[in-house]
This record gives C-alpha cells, structure tokens and sequence, in this order.
C-alpha cells in the first residue's frame, strides 16, 4: 500500500474593485479552506474575484497579483498540466469570454498591501466566511486604500 501525505493550507484572500478612476468601489475579505499550497490559494482566490467581477457586470478587469506563478499560468499554458490547471484555465476562459479588455499584473506584495491585510483581517476570522463591502470602505481599509489609489504617494 502506499500512503501519500497531502498538507492542507488554511489561508485567506482579500480584494479591492475600483473603478476607472482608482476610487474603492468594493472590499472583501475570506478564509478558504482545504487547499494544498499557496499557489492553489492564489489560483482560487483569482478565480472568486474575477467571477464576482463577471457577476457585477464588469467589462475591462486589471487582475493583479503578487504571485509570479500565478501570473505566468494565467498568461500561457505552461502550468496547465499542473495539479491546478483546471483552476487556471477556468480563470483563463472567464477572463476571455466575460471581458472586452483583461489585463494580469504581477506586482511585489508591497504595492498589493490593501489585499495582503484584509486577506489577513479574512484569516483571523473564527468562521468560514467571507464579507463584501459595497458603498463603503470599512474604517481598518481606509487609511490603507487612501496610500494605494494609483498616483498617490505614500
């Protein structure tokens, strides 16, 4: 018999919508469960957000991200094979089909800090659950997406 170890990763997402003009237009933050990497975390994450994004009737998405991985599987094939792969090719198709202009930017997690703490807000969630902000920015967010409007210097 053989016996493979599979880690589970307890991780967290956050996303900020905005608009045309960079102003907030939506916050939300999760915990997701049942994941085997980072990478995997990543890939659902990307996949929420850009079928919220669908559902909100979006036509033009920036998808940013500060992992290089996820990144390059989204722009090519190359990761297709991979244990995610389906995962990538239905942001892929989603990404295609759903929107008239789509842009995937990897940034570094410095410039992607508004998401990196309401994903860590999202963690420290003692329920799975997750929360969408419309019409206002919780008051934790604002000095944050205040520095992270595109333009502003911090």
């Amino acid at each position: 018999m053989l016996l493979t170890a599979t880690t589970l990763v307890l991780a967290a997402g956050g996303c900020v919508i905005r608009n045309s003009r960079g102003d907030v237009f939506e916050v939300g933050f999760g915990k997701l469960q049942k994941l085997s990497s980072p990478l995997h975390a990543e890939a659902v994450g990307a996949l929420c957000s850009v079928e919220h994004a669908v559902q909100l009737g979006m036509t033009h998405i920036i998808l940013e991200t500060d992992a290089t991985i996820l990144g390059e599987a989204l722009r090519s094939s190359a990761w297709d094979r991979s244990p995610h792969g389906a995962l990538f090719r239905q942001t892929r198709d989603l990404l295609y089909f759903d929107f008239t202009k789509s842009v995937i930017s990897v940034c570094n997690r410095a410039c992607n800090r508004v998401a990196d703490n309401l994903a860590t807000y999202g963690a420290s969630l003692v329920a799975d659950a997750s929360k969408i902000f419309m019409d206002h920015v919780p008051e934790f967010v604002i000095p944050l997406v205040s520095g992270d409007k595109p333009g502003a210097h911090v």
